[in-house]
């Protein structure tokens, strides 16, 4: 018997019917459209646990890719509360801060390629207030070497 159907949502229908009529013995799931139902094995598990690691560029990439992405106040606190509980190691702890610490107090260089001009700032964000761009701008600039407004490049002076 053929039977035509142009709605998935018809086809899954008439599926579990044949499915609940027929009784099949082969078929592991017992609800159509859905792995409702079905176990995965050890090996199976092991592998997709494995398969999503990532290597240090790839993780700094990503990174990159969503810093200075701006969220909303719902999306700020949906992150905490999924935070909030969470128990960190010393050793988590002690990393967490040391690379909170580490673009604080950066004194930095502002040239204007155009002038020659040299301002000195005590901090990223300082320089990202005069230049109207965000701290974390600055420290991409610094980072890869890169210009700001196509007119300026920043340098470090000194680490506090």
């Amino acid at each position: 018997m053929v039977e035509y159907m142009i709605d998935k949502k018809e086809l899954i229908n008439k599926e579990q019917y044949y499915m609940d009529l027929l009784e099949p013995e082969y078929n592991i799931l017992n609800k159509a459209g859905s792995s409702l139902g079905f176990k995965h094995n050890k090996e199976t598990l092991d592998f997709f646990k494995n398969i999503r690691k990532l290597s240090e560029e790839a993780k700094g990439n990503l990174s990159l890719a969503s810093t200075g992405r701006i969220l909303s106040e719902e999306t700020k606190l949906k992150i905490s509360s999924k935070k909030k509980g969470i128990k960190l190691s010393e050793e988590t702890k002690a990393k967490l801060s040391k690379s909170a610490t580490d673009l604080r107090g950066i004194k930095i260089k502002v040239v204007n390629l155009l002038t020659t001009e040299e301002l000195s700032f005590d901090s990223l964000t300082e320089a990202g207030l005069h230049l109207n761009v965000s701290r974390t701008a600055i420290a991409k600039a610094l980072k890869n070497n890169s210009k700001i407004h196509k007119n300026y490049i920043v340098r470090v002076i000194a680490k506090n």
